[in-house]
């Protein structure tokens, strides 16, 4: 920073300069197009810059947080490279048409872990704890003993589920050893 400088910003903090990266990279930049979804405008954006072209993805992030509300995605490119983007997408979407995707090994589908069956048993044991504490206290706060009864046996049913879950292997879970033969393993009854 030169003397001039310092004297106009004397924290010494830099301003950003005209011509710099901002408005006027963008006003030099041209949309491709317009994307359905931040995954396609990435993904074409990549393709792009494959074939030596500066192609950039923007509004990804909102369109995903705002559902599009605001601007779609897009696709920009330099100006000076506009004609030639069109020309290799299209090369590129004819490229990918021809390809014949029942003679492309893809390899095996990976193993997905399945979620545990007792994940429901756990929220509902869960639920029923306060709601078995609140019937049981109202019975108790109004003299009901009907009230205490079905409170009680809410809380006692709750404990048990629990402490059933915590006892068993995993949880409840069933491990893919004890499948069926011919069933798939991680299948639940």
């Amino acid at each position: 920073m030169d003397e001039a400088e310092a004297q106009q910003n004397p924290r010494g903090a830099h301003e950003p300069r005209p011509g710099g990266v901002g408005d006027a990279d963008r006003s030099r930049s041209a949309e491709l197009l317009k994307a359905k979804n931040a995954f396609e405008a990435e993904t074409i954006a990549a393709a792009l810059r494959g074939e030596g072209i500066e192609a950039m993805a923007v509004n990804t992030l909102a369109g995903t947080m705002l559902s599009y509300d605001i601007d779609m995605p897009r696709v920009i490119v330099p100006a000076s490279q506009l004609e030639d983007a069109r020309v290799a997408l299209d090369r590129l979407q004819m490229e990918a048409g021809r390809i014949d995707w029942t003679q492309v090994e893809v390899g095996e589908a990976p193993a997905l872990a399945p979620a545990p069956p007792t994940r429901w048993a756990w929220t509902i044991a869960f639920l029923l704890v306060p709601a078995g504490l609140l019937v049981l206290s109202l019975g108790t706060n109004r003299g009901d003993g009907m009230l205490q009864i079905i409170g009680g046996v809410v809380l006692f049913a709750a404990v048990v589920m629990c402490a059933a879950m915590m006892l068993t292997k995993d949880g409840g879970a069933r491990t893919a050893d004890a499948d069926e033969p011919g069933r798939p393993p991680g299948r639940y009854k």
